[in-house]
């Protein structure tokens, strides 16, 4: 009889927060049959020895060997190939599940083929570092819309059949980390299903507590993979109905970087600065990389 969940973590160099999770995922309050498979892709810090820790509390705990490629699609595939639940759930190493994830992800699979949960910021993280433009501490009521096309869910907190995700063939390596376009695998996944009829979902109690990066230079390289993904993910789908950019609106954008730039002698403000200009010139970036228009 096949499990009823299996939990996927890519894992890479994730030592120092790995543990916080898995202690969060043995304090499930799902009764039924679950496991939790790391797919290590590749860690040199001993991420995939952390898991020894942690086998009395989650009985069904294994680790793979997702290294043959760096990436987190392919981490993420290589643990789908061995997982025996009948609904794959997906997190990462640097978050942390609330007791009910779970079990709420769960509950929510019976209507829907693809699921996500919302982030919550608070927990980990100062209130300094929650100060950029793109998150808020405002309760999450639905799934986010990407680029004014369709729903998504982030791939930290994101679940889909097994089934469906084999007949969407995975994860695509041409997004993610790793893949020379470091982001939005979760959008074209997502995508890519609703596009086929698959339903998606939103499970408002399958709380995720989110870790945002603290350096200023991660940041920006976040959110500068997020602008060429953008562009990325433009010419993949434009052909199904992602609207164009607006140039008058990206022009705006880059008026109001302008204007603010005498801000920049305060860190809050130099740091929001900086994690913006890096977005827009990404989707510049992207666009000529992708033969695409879509600053």
């Amino acid at each position: 009889m096949a499990l009823c969940a299996s939990v996927i973590i890519p894992v890479f160099n994730g030592a120092a927060t790995l543990p916080d999770q898995l202690k969060a995922l043995s304090a499930q309050t799902h009764s039924g049959e679950w496991e939790v498979i790391i797919a290590d892709n590749g860690s040199t810090d001993g991420s995939a020895g952390v898991a020894d820790r942690f086998f009395s509390g989650i009985p069904r705990l294994r680790v793979v060997d997702a290294s043959a490629h760096r990436g987190t699609s392919y981490a993420r595939n290589q643990g789908a190939t061995v997982a025996e639940g009948e609904f794959l759930l997906f997190c990462d190493a640097d978050d942390v599940a609330s007791p009910r994830w779970l079990e709420a992800m769960l509950e929510v699979t019976r209507s829907y083929d693809l699921v996500g949960g919302p982030f919550e910021f608070a927990t980990l993280n100062t209130a300094e570092t929650r100060r950029v433009s793109w998150y808020s501490d405002l309760p999450q009521l639905e799934l986010p819309l990407a680029m004014r096309f369709l729903h998504y869910a982030p791939s930290g907190n994101f679940g889909i059949r097994n089934s469906v995700l084999r007949d969407l063939g995975g994860w695509s390596s041409r997004y993610g980390y790793g893949s020379g376009c470091d982001g939005a695998e979760d959008v074209e996944l997502c995508w890519r299903a609703q596009l086929a009829d698959y339903r998606l979902g939103f499970a408002p109690e399958a709380v995720m507590h989110y870790r945002m990066k603290r350096r200023l230079w991660t940041m920006v390289q976040q959110r500068l993979s997020c602008g060429r993904a953008d562009a990325r993910l433009y010419r993949d789908f434009r052909n199904q109905g992602v609207p164009p950019a607006e140039a008058k609106e990206a022009l705006q954008y880059w008026k109001d970087l302008w204007y603010t730039s005498s801000e920049l002698r305060d860190p809050i403000a130099r740091r929001e600065w900086m994690t913006e200009a890096a977005y827009r010139w990404g989707r510049v970036w992207g666009s000529l990389r992708e033969r695409v228009f879509y600053p």
